[in-house]
């Protein structure tokens, strides 16, 4: 295990993800943005730092050498110990949707993949971290019998980006519901008369506001809708 030679008593960011090289690059990265990083390779030594002293922010890799999936077992022992005030974001090869829904139904807030975007990185840490003061919303799980459901409703887009879209509705959408959203604006955004198909990877209430709104990030791997996204909002800059 491996620390910056900073204050201690700085918030900092812990890591679990057992290749060095990896843990070397995101300590320059981050370093570069201000971010204490300390890296620790085995749960073990995640579960001790932890114990320490509570980090800002936890980074996560599913797929250890001990296990498949081995960080899943670990993000929810620490949903169970910590509650769900503290940041979670899993870094991972594996970003299908299976994988992400399972990541977010065990209590990440939401999964980067590799090979790491840093730009991507640092807009995530900058988001959850900022939002890490604002109490979690209660959800209620539907029981698996219960399942599929299927709910239509209007949703106001408040906001969009070339890494996904806000919505903004009286209803709350838990983390990891699944949308297929249509529309005339998502028409001239995604240049596709088909719905958007995308997740929901967080949710919050705005202070001073009645309405809730949910974060979806686009599919990185449709390069049509990424190209189509991107010549959108040059658009409005021309």
């Amino acid at each position: 295990m491996s620390t910056d030679k900073e204050s201690d008593d700085k918030p900092y960011i812990l890591n679990l993800d057992d290749d060095p090289d990896f843990n070397n690059i995101l300590r320059v990265v981050l370093k570069k943005e201000g971010f204490k990083l300390v890296s620790t390779k085995t749960p073990e030594e995640f579960a001790a730092k932890i114990k320490e002293k509570l980090p800002a922010l936890c980074l996560i890799d599913i797929n250890l050498d001990i296990g498949q999936g081995a960080g899943l077992t670990l993000v929810q022992a620490i949903r169970n110990k910590y509650g769900q005030s503290l940041p979670i974001l899993i870094i991972s090869r594996r970003a299908d949707r299976e994988t992400i829904s399972r990541a977010l139904e065990l209590g990440a807030d939401d999964l980067i993949p590799k090979p790491l975007d840093d730009t991507l990185l640092i807009q995530k840490i900058n988001l959850y971290h900022r939002q890490s003061h604002i109490p979690p919303l209660p959800y209620f799980k539907v029981s698996e019998k219960d399942w599929p459901l299927e709910f239509t409703y209007d949703l106001n887009i408040c906001e969009v980006n070339e890494f996904g879209v806000t919505f903004k509705s009286p209803h709350f959408l838990g983390k990891g519901t699944y949308l297929e959203v249509q529309g005339e604006f998502i028409e001239k955004l995604t240049r596709n008369t088909h719905p958007l198909k995308i997740t929901v990877n967080r949710s919050w209430k705005e202070e001073n506001e009645d309405q809730y709104r949910a974060f979806c990030e686009f599919d990185y791997t449709d390069i049509d809708l990424k190209s189509a996204v991107r010549s959108f909002i040059l658009s409005f800059e021309s």
